[in-house]
């Protein structure tokens, strides 16, 4: 019972070490990018550890299995209710410290996979993306064994419109250009001039403009999302008339103004 604890209790933990880890991990980049102390030493004590504590919670779960199917042999040859009932509840905490003992364990290997990656060792052997904990704006890649079951290859990696290692992600220092209408790929370029762009509902964007040479009036809404920018398809607000200087407005109740 005491190993039940103390594999909760450290698992626990490790979720706060890795948000402080992912705020020092620059700095350790840094350090072995400088030549500075190697830190091969802390790698192989992390794998120690990891296979230490699944030892453990294998020993652990082996004793609660065997607590396990005492009590469901002691419930199925007594008689008396009182007794069947108590030995019910105690199965009931022995099946529950069983499940606490396999989260904690896969916290453990959590723990230890994601500190490795942000060391920067390739000796990692993370099976899943529950073995592995991504920084903010940063989420998990399992690509799959080509005919085989499982993964090859599981990381970490920065949403769009960030960069870094998948652990420390910051906003992109360039941006690559999008085609506001998206065209089938056989279809001429749309020519399109008396561009108007307004902000509405904090992040709403609607853009308005004439198109050549029929000089017909088009408005895109587009939405930001916390990674992307979506778009509409352009649709017509003149109906094949013609549009000169068009302008737009957004309103709160969601609702559009076009002059033109």
């Amino acid at each position: 019972q005491a190993w039940v604890w103390l594999l909760v209790a450290v698992a626990s933990g490790s979720k706060l070490a890795l948000r402080r880890l992912d705020e020092r991990s620059h700095a350790a980049r840094q350090v072995q990018a400088s030549g500075g102390t190697d830190v091969y030493f802390v790698v192989e004590l992390l794998d120690r550890f990891r296979r230490g504590s699944t030892r453990n919670a294998q020993l652990a779960e082996q004793r609660l299995q065997f607590e396990q199917q005492g009590l469901e042999a002691a419930i199925e040859h007594d008689a008396d209710t009182e007794d069947r009932r108590a030995l019910a509840t105690a199965l009931q905490y022995s099946q529950e410290s069983s499940l606490e003992v396999q989260n904690a364990g896969n916290e453990m290997v959590n723990f230890v996979n994601t500190m490795k990656h942000i060391l920067g060792s390739s000796a990692v052997s993370a099976d899943n993306c529950a073995q592995l904990t991504c920084g903010r704006h940063a989420q998990c890649d399992a690509m799959k064994k080509p005919g085989e079951g499982g993964y090859s290859l599981v990381q970490c990696e920065c949403e769009p419109g960030y960069e870094g290692d998948g652990y420390v992600c910051n906003p992109i220092s360039q941006f690559a250009m999008y085609p506001l209408v998206d065209l089938p790929k056989e279809s001429p370029p749309m020519q399109v001039t008396d561009i108007d762009v307004q902000k509405f509902n904090q992040n709403k964007v609607i853009v308005v403009f004439r198109q050549q040479p029929s000089n017909e009036g088009f408005y895109v809404l587009g939405e930001a999302t916390p990674t992307d920018m979506v778009w509409s398809k352009p649709v017509s607000f003149t109906h094949g008339g013609e549009a000169w200087s068009p302008k737009a407005m957004g309103f709160g109740n969601g609702r559009v103004a076009i002059a033109y």
